[in-house]
């Protein structure tokens, strides 16, 4: 059961975070900003997205990051700009990276663990699972 959650919240992470890169430098009006910046660990989006020169509305300036500021907790957080608020967005992810790849490109990769130790499973008990996926920024 932990296993198949793992998986469930590494695979939405991977999708939700991926469609917001795709959008990255939707700029319908010709506005000056820069659609992506990158972190070791974190990722900042910029889109208009309803078309009024500007990425200070709502999901138009997001951030992606890790947090390993609890071990036992890890997760990615997302913070929403707009509303100025900091949000857990996928628990017990371990590592999450970003780097560019090709003309717009971004490979994403993610590792998720089981929420719990399995006592019969060897190493650290927890069992894993990454997930890796080259996106294309189509508005850059």
């Amino acid at each position: 059961e932990q296993v198949s959650e793992t998986q469930q919240n590494a695979r939405i992470a991977m999708n939700m975070i991926s469609r917001d890169i795709r959008m990255a430098g939707f700029n319908p009006t010709g506005a000056t900003f820069n659609g992506l910046t990158y972190g070791t660990s974190q990722i900042q989006i910029k889109a208009d997205l309803n078309g009024d020169g500007d990425t200070s509305d709502t999901d138009e300036d997001i951030t992606y990051q890790l947090d390993t500021s609890d071990s036992s907790h890890p997760k990615i957080t997302r913070k929403n700009t707009a509303a100025g608020t900091l949000q857990p967005f996928a628990e017990n992810i371990e590592t999450l990276s970003f780097t560019t790849s090709g003309i717009n490109g971004t490979t994403i990769s993610i590792t998720a663990r089981t929420r719990n130790k399995d006592p019969n499973y060897t190493g650290d008990g927890y069992h894993r699972m990454t997930l890796t996926a080259d996106v294309i920024a189509r508005n850059l």
